[in-house]
């Protein structure tokens, strides 16, 4: 399902607002994916430098006609694997290490977005606070008894993502960055073999954790999280069809101001508000044309978005108020 289809299918279930956290799922995973693209390709770097070093120093040693050879090796003649972005110099070591960081992160993110998408979808009229909500959080939500029998699947699916080894080592990898200490890389090139490494080293947090190589394991990371969100996608459509908590609900409201002279001095104000379906709020003998400013303001009473409004904009247009009516093809 394409970007532009997914959102008309949340649309016509009446929880379009999920389509902001859908697509900042997209976004970092996406750069999650960079970090781990950029990752591999500093790890290719650092081998190829290192591989081209020792080659020099084969050749060097090919040189000596001598029965015994010798050949040394100091600080300054080892590889720096320096490079720069945007004009700033900094090491691969460095950037590696930045990146596997910024990589967990943002794939840990992925899992909140996920979440966030979740509750307004599922949930709609009875959504959590936005500032309130986490993978965690939703999780709690979704296994309570109601709503694990209303959203059976994806209370299954959060369930499932909590007990995974992955999104474990996920989230213990991150709470130990960010408040214990932090997880080093290991970084060992051979000296004259290709048996190098390049792994996170062990660590604590609340459970042992072992070594992981950081190109296979960043990869096996970054396949989990992908799989997870396709199925997240599948199972959130099959629970939106439910439309379980949407009556009443509107949005992709429109509203518009026109201004008229009618006398020398005077101004007159007119305000439009177009909502995909009037007819629940029609009043009187049933006119798509309402003209009486208290009307308009039982219909805003009935749409949350618009409570603000009931004083800011009605005080302007109590002369003269309209509302129009706007079909789905708008």
């Amino acid at each position: 399902m394409t970007g532009k289809e997914l959102g008309k299918f949340l649309y016509d279930n009446g929880v379009y607002d999920t389509y902001q956290f859908i697509q900042n799922t997209r976004k970092t995973i996406t750069t999650a994916c960079f970090c781990k693209d950029t990752i591999l390709s500093l790890i290719k770097r650092m081998e190829n430098e290192h591989k081209s070093w020792q080659e020099n120093l084969f050749v060097v040693l090919n040189q000596q006609e001598n029965p015994v050879k010798t050949i040394s090796i100091t600080p300054n003649g080892m590889p720096s694997y320096e490079l720069s972005v945007c004009d700033v110099p900094i090491t691969a070591p460095f950037l590696l290490d930045k990146l596997t960081k910024d990589f967990f992160q943002y794939v840990r993110n992925a899992f909140d977005c996920m979440a966030q998408a979740a509750n307004t979808a599922c949930l709609a009229t009875k959504a959590k606070k936005i500032n309130t909500v986490d993978f965690g959080q939703m999780k709690k939500v979704f296994t309570q008894q109601t709503y694990s029998q209303m959203f059976s699947s994806i209370s299954a699916w959060f369930t499932t993502i909590a007990n995974s080894d992955k999104f474990h080592y996920i989230e213990a990898f991150n709470n130990r960055t960010k408040h214990t200490c932090d997880v080093y890389l290991k970084m060992s090139m051979a000296l004259l073999s290709d048996k190098n490494e390049i792994s996170i080293n062990p660590f604590l947090h609340r459970e042992q954790y072992q070594k992981q190589d950081v190109a296979s394991f960043l990869m096996a990371v970054y396949d989990f999280v992908s799989s997870c969100y396709v199925d997240f996608l599948s199972i959130l459509k099959q629970e939106i069809s439910k439309q379980a908590f949407v009556e009443n609900r509107y949005h992709k409201i429109c509203i518009f101001q026109q201004t008229m002279d009618f006398v020398k001095y005077e101004k007159v104000f007119f305000a439009f508000i177009l909502i995909r379906c009037l007819s629940k709020f029609l009043i009187g003998n049933g006119d798509d044309v309402l003209s009486q400013g208290n009307a308009v303001k039982q219909l805003c009473r009935n749409i949350e978005s618009f409570r603000c409004l009931d004083i800011v904009l009605f005080e302007l247009t109590k002369r003269h108020l309209s509302v129009g009516h706007i079909d789905d093809r708008h």
